[in-house]
């Protein structure tokens, strides 16, 4: 279940942490996406290279 749940949580962020009536997402809304996807890429990589070969 958290394999689907984190990705929808991540990408719905921006768009859902505003509560007005008008859904939208501000420039720092998508930054924030963006560095918290780069981060996740970077563990991801680690794990990957970490694994026996």
């Amino acid at each position: 279940m958290n394999r689907m749940l984190f990705p929808a949580l991540i990408l719905a962020g921006p768009a859902m942490a505003h509560s007005d009536t008008q859904v939208h997402a501000h420039g720092s809304d998508y930054a924030a996406l963006a560095v918290g996807l780069a981060l996740i890429a970077v563990i991801a990589i680690t794990v990957i290279l970490k694994l026996p070969k």
